[in-house]
C-alpha cells in the first residue's frame, strides 16, 4: 500500500474523505471488500482510488480495469476521475461488464470458431423472433398447447447461462422445461451460424476465451495490475469466474458493493459471491472495509431503513447506516380507499412539492410492478402533472429504430439472418415469406449466406421483375458497404446505408403524423455521427444501452419506474406506493430467499430519499382482474409505528370515491 508521510503535503484528491472512506482508498494491495452501505460515497470512494493509483504512478491508465453494472454509472465513474485529476482518461478500461466483453471478444472472438470479429449482439426482440423460428421448425408446433410462450424461453435459457449451465447440461424438472431442453442446443446453434451472440454469451464466452486460451489469459491478467469491482452483490457466476482469472497474476482486486442491495437475482445475480470472495481470498488476507456514513439521507429514513433491513441479514459485515445531517421528518405512510384514490393523493403530493418551489426532477414514484403505472398515469393526467415511464419504450427500442439499426447489423454482420429478415421487405420489395424461404433454400445448398443469395432472387420464378431488380439492389448494397466496414466510420456507413437502401425516403413518403419517425432515424444517424468509432462498435454501444440510461436529469418530469430501476438512482422525494401483501412482497415471493430479495428491493427504494420518504398501501385494490381486500405488507412491522407517521387522508381526492366507509378504509392501522 502506498503510504503518504504525515508531513508530506495531503493530495488534493484525498481531502474531504472520512475515516473509512480514506482507508478505502488507501488500501490498494491485494484483496479489499469494500462494505458501502446505501449513500455513503461509494462512486466517490471508487473513484478516489483510481486517482490515487494514476497519481501515485502505481499503474499507467491501460492497466487499471473498473467495471459496473449500467453505462451511465462507468460515465459518472469516468467524469469524476477526470475531475480529480484534471486529466483525460482516453481509452482506460471503465465500462459495464458486457461493455468490456465485447471489446475483448471484438480482438479475440477469433479463437473460438466459428464466430469473427463483427458479430451482432442480439437484444430481446432479437432472441425472441429467433426462438419463435426455433418453435415453428418443430414438428410439435400448432400441435401441443403446452408450448411455452417465447418470453419463457428466453428467461429460462438466460438463467442458465447465468449460472453456466450449458445445452448439455441442463436439467429439466417440469414439462414446461422439457421444451426448453430441447430449444437450447438448437438456440446456441443458430446465434453461432449467425455470428451473433445474447448478452449472456458476451460473459460466457469471454469466460470460455480466458479458460481455454493460457496466451489470451495470461495477456489480459498480465496487463490489469488493480482491478475495481462496483455493485459486487449483482455479480453472478460468469462475472465471478471472468474476475477471478483477470486478478490471477497481480491479485489487486478491490470489490465495492452492498449485500443489503442485492436485488437481482431473478437476473442470476449470486448473493453467494460475496461469502465466496471472502473465501478465495482468505489466505492472501482479505480486507474487509465498511461504509456506514450516509450522506443521502436524513437520520429518520435511515432509522426506517435500518428497522427495516435488520432482520433480512445473513452476512455479519454491515453497519447501521448514519448520518451527521440535522432534522428531518419520519417517512409518512398514508392508507388510501384503493389504487385510484392513492394515485390522486400522490398527485397532491407531487403538486404540493411543486408549489413549495421544488422541480418534479427531483421526484420519484416507486412501484414493484409497471402495471401499477396504470392509476397514476390516469391521476397525473388529470392533475396536468408532466412525468415519465422509465423503463417504457425506450429510443432505441422504436420500430423505425429497430428497422434502421437491422440494415446496420446485416451491414457488419452479413451472417445475421433475423435482422435481413426485418428489413428485406421495409420498403416493401415484393419479397414475402414464399420468396425469403426459397432464398434461404438457396443459401444452404449453396453454402453461402442469406445475404449473398439476396442477388439469386433472379434464379426463382414467377417473382416480379420488380421485385428482382429491388432485392439484388439490397444485396449488393449490403456487400459493397460491407466492403467498407474498415475505411468508414459508422456515421459514415449509417448515412449511406439508410439513405441508398431507399429506407429514408421511404419513412418521407408516409403520413404526416408519422414524420416522427423520420425524425427519430436522423437522430440515430446524428448518434453514429458523434464519434469517429467502427460501426461494429457503434453497434455494441447501442445493443448495450440499458433503462437507467434514458433517465434524463434535467427535465422537470416526475419518474415512474419500478424499484428495482431505480437502484442507484437518488432523489429529494421518494414515494413508493403499493406497500401491500402480493405486491411487496410480490405475489410470487414464496420462498425464504424470495423474501429476503424483497426485503432488500424495499430498502433500496427507500434509501433513494434524500429528505422526503412517502409510503402508500390502499385498503382495497384490483389483482389479476379481481378486486379484493389489501392486507398491509409485513416488511411495514418491522419498520414500526415508532419510525413512521402514520396519516389519515383529511378527504379523498376524487369525488368518486366519497362512499368509501372511512372506518373501513383504516382499520389496517391494526396491523402497525
Amino acid at each position: 500500500m502506498e503510504v503518504i508521510p504525515a508531513q508530506a503535503q495531503e493530495p488534493a484528491y484525498l481531502k474531504g474523505l472520512n475515516p473509512e472512506q480514506r482507508t478505502a482508498v488507501l488500501a490498494t494491495e491485494g484483496a479489499v471488500m469494500v462494505i458501502a452501505g446505501a449513500g455513503s460515497g461509494k462512486t466517490r470512494v471508487i473513484a478516489t482510488r483510481i486517482a490515487h493509483i494514476i497519481a501515485q504512478r502505481l499503474a499507467r491508465l491501460h492497466e487499471i480495469l473498473a467495471v459496473t453494472f449500467t453505462n451511465k454509472a462507468a460515465r459518472e465513474m469516468r467524469s469524476r476521475v477526470e475531475s480529480l485529476l484534471n486529466t483525460d482518461l482516453g481509452t482506460m478500461w471503465i465500462s459495464t461488464f458486457h461493455s468490456f466483453c465485447a471489446r475483448v471478444l471484438r480482438h479475440e472472438i477469433k479463437h473460438i470458431p466459428p464466430f469473427n470479429s463483427n458479430f451482432s449482439i442480439f437484444d430481446r426482440d432479437d432472441q425472441l423472433a429467433l426462438i419463435r423460428r426455433i418453435i415453428k421448425s418443430s414438428p410439435e408446433d400448432g400441435v401441443n398447447p403446452n408450448i411455452p410462450p417465447p418470453s419463457y424461453f428466453i428467461h429460462k435459457i438466460s438463467l442458465a447461462k447465468n449460472h453456466m449451465i450449458t445445452p448439455q447440461d441442463y436439467i429439466a424438472t417440469t414439462p414446461q422445461e422439457h421444451f426448453v431442453a430441447a430449444a437450447y442446443p438448437l438456440y446456441q446453434e443458430a446465434l453461432a451460424s449467425s455470428n451473433s451472440l445474447d448478452f449472456d454469451d458476451l460473459l460466457l464466452y469471454t469466460v470460455k476465451l480466458l479458460a481455454d486460451n493460457q496466451a489470451v489469459r495470461e495477456h489480459y491478467a498480465g496487463m490489469f495490475r488493480y482491478i475495481l469491482v462496483d455493485e459486487y452483490q449483482d455479480t453472478n457466476q460468469p462475472q465471478f469466474r471472468l474476475l477471478r482469472y483477470l486478478e490471477s497474476v497481480h491479485g489487486n482486486i478491490c470489490v465495492v458493493g452492498d449485500p443489503d442491495q442485492s436485488i437481482y437475482r431473478f437476473r442470476g445475480a449470486d448473493t453467494a459471491n460475496v461469502e465466496a470472495f471472502l473465501r478465495t481470498h482468505q489466505n492472501a488476507g482479505v480486507q474487509i472495509l465498511p461504509l456506514s456514513q450516509n450522506y443521502r439521507s436524513t437520520q429518520p429514513i435511515l432509522d426506517a431503513a435500518n428497522e427495516l433491513i435488520v432482520p433480512g441479514r445473513t452476512l455479519d459485515v454491515n453497519k447501521r447506516l448514519w448520518t451527521d445531517r440535522r432534522g428531518g421528518n419520519k417517512p409518512r405512510l398514508v392508507l388510501t380507499a384503493d389504487e385510484r384514490e392513492e394515485a390522486y393523493f400522490v398527485a397532491g403530493v407531487l403538486q404540493q412539492a411543486l408549489k413549495a418551489g421544488m422541480s418534479l426532477r427531483n421526484a420519484v414514484v416507486l412501484y414493484r410492478t409497471h402495471a401499477q403505472s396504470r392509476a397514476l398515469e390516469e391521476a397525473f393526467r388529470k392533475k396536468e402533472l408532466p412525468y415519465l415511464i422509465v423503463g417504457g419504450l425506450r429510443f432505441y427500442e422504436r420500430k423505425e429504430i429497430k428497422d434502421a439499426l437491422a440494415y446496420l447489423r446485416i451491414v457488419s454482420n452479413p451472417l445475421d439472418e433475423i435482422s435481413l429478415e426485418r428489413i428485406i421487405n421495409v420498403p416493401p420489395r415484393g419479397a414475402g415469406n414464399t420468396t425469403l424461404e426459397k432464398l434461404r433454400e438457396i443459401a444452404k445448398m449453396r453454402g453461402i449466406p442469406l445475404a449473398v443469395a439476396l442477388e439469386s432472387i433472379k434464379d426463382i420464378p414467377r417473382v416480379a421483375d420488380k421485385s428482382k431488380k429491388s432485392v439484388t439492389k439490397l444485396g449488393e448494397l449490403i456487400a459493397k458497404k460491407h466492403e467498407e466496414l474498415e475505411s468508414k466510420n459508422a456515421g459514415e456507413l449509417a448515412r449511406e446505408i439508410l439513405e441508398q437502401s431507399g429506407y429514408l425516403a421511404w419513412l418521407g413518403e408516409q403520413e404526416e403524423e408519422e414524420q416522427t419517425r423520420l425524425e427519430n432515424v436522423w437522430e440515430l444517424i446524428a448518434a453514429a455521427e458523434e464519434e469517429p468509432v467502427s460501426l461494429p462498435d457503434f453497434l455494441a454501444t447501442v445493443a448495450l444501452v440499458t433503462d437507467a440510461d434514458q433517465i434524463d436529469s434535467e427535465a422537470g418530469v416526475v419518474s415512474l419506474m419500478t424499484l428495482h430501476t431505480a437502484k442507484g438512482l437518488e432523489f429529494d422525494l421518494v414515494i413508493i406506493v403499493g406497500l401491500e401483501e402480493n405486491l411487496l412482497p410480490h405475489a410470487q415471493s414464496s420462498g425464504v430467499e424470495d423474501l429476503a430479495e424483497e426485503r432488500r428491493l424495499f430498502y433500496v427504494g427507500m434509501t433513494r430519499a434524500r429528505k422526503d420518504l412517502v409510503l402508500t398501501c390502499a385498503a382495497r385494490r384490483a389483482f389479476m382482474g379481481m378486486w379484493g381486500p389489501s392486507v398491509p405488507s409485513r416488511f411495514l412491522a418491522d419498520i414500526g409505528a415508532e419510525n413512521l407517521q402514520i396519516l389519515e387522508l383529511p378527504r379523498t381526492y376524487s369525488d368518486e370515491y366519497a362512499f368509501y366507509d372511512r372506518e373501513r378504509r383504516y382499520s389496517g392501522r391494526r396491523h402497525y
